[in-house]
């Protein structure tokens, strides 16, 4: 059974961090359709959610990671109000009757993923926003078992059709298994005025940007410009030109009894 207070106060915390001035509801509709739209209304779809089932009859539990959620969102710019409605897809135990679908249940860290794709899809579908979907985690395939569409209550309403495909018009979020960020891990950035040992500050990048120094670069004496070198050989001689020339004339002077 979904805990829609869960899924609310995740998706209020996330949602006041991205939009902290707008108000935004979140409901849940079973009937909620991929292919029928309100007039004003944007759709989105993740097709490879991770949850866990269990049967209500056999009480046999199974995980997968092709879970499909529908979203139809509306944001009214005049009242800064917004609306999301969601669908959540059932599955079968095929163990038992393939027509008792079990609905998803989803752990807390499966559920703040799912929200935080749906507030991308809400920053760029309802605002207009361009955002970079690789910024969340992608998840690659990890070899687990097949997806068995028989089972599958979108696969079977014709909205599933592949295991990586996506209806028409849908954004598409994910593959299913273990979940990496393309192979990298990500470097945190520095904000405070004092850097830690291997950060240097521009100033000509904004204030949050901090860049690395090569580890081969460190405990190197610092290296003047070739144009400020130039400056300080002049200056050096010069410097150096009116100390001899003020020996020459003490000596005159002292010979010359000036003195």
């Amino acid at each position: 059974m979904l805990d829609m207070d869960e899924w609310r106060e995740v998706f209020q915390k996330q949602v006041r961090k991205a939009k902290p001035g707008d108000v935004w509801n979140l409901s849940s509709k079973k009937h909620l359709d991929v292919h029928n739209l309100e007039s004003g209304w944007k759709k989105a779809v993740q097709e490879h959610a991770h949850a866990s089932f269990m049967c209500s009859q056999c009480y046999r539990t199974w995980s997968s990671h092709q879970v499909m959620i529908l979203f139809h969102m509306y944001w009214e710019p005049s009242t800064w109000q917004g609306w999301v409605k969601m669908r959540f897809f059932r599955q079968a135990c095929y163990k038992c009757s393939p027509t008792q679908n079990e609905m998803p249940m989803f752990a807390k860290e499966d559920m703040k993923r799912v929200i935080q794709h749906l507030i991308l899809d809400i920053r760029e579908k309802c605002y207009r926003e361009r955002v970079c979907h690789g910024e969340l985690l992608e998840v690659v395939c990890e070899g687990r078992g097949p997806h068995r569409s028989e089972f599958c209550e979108a696969c079977q309403m014709g909205f599933h059709k592949r295991r990586y495909g996506k209806p028409d018009g849908a954004v598409h979020h994910g593959k299913p298994g273990r979940a990496v960020r393309h192979g990298k891990p990500e470097t945190a950035l520095h904000h405070e005025s004092s850097q830690s040992p291997g950060y240097f500050w521009n100033p000509t990048l904004s204030s949050s940007k901090v860049l690395p120094v090569h580890s081969s670069e460190r405990g190197r004496p610092c290296q003047l410009p070739s144009n400020c070198r130039a400056s300080v050989a002049l200056c050096s001689c010069s410097v150096g030109c009116i100390a001899i020339a003020f020996v020459i004339f003490m000596v005159v002077a002292y010979w010359m009894g000036w003195l």
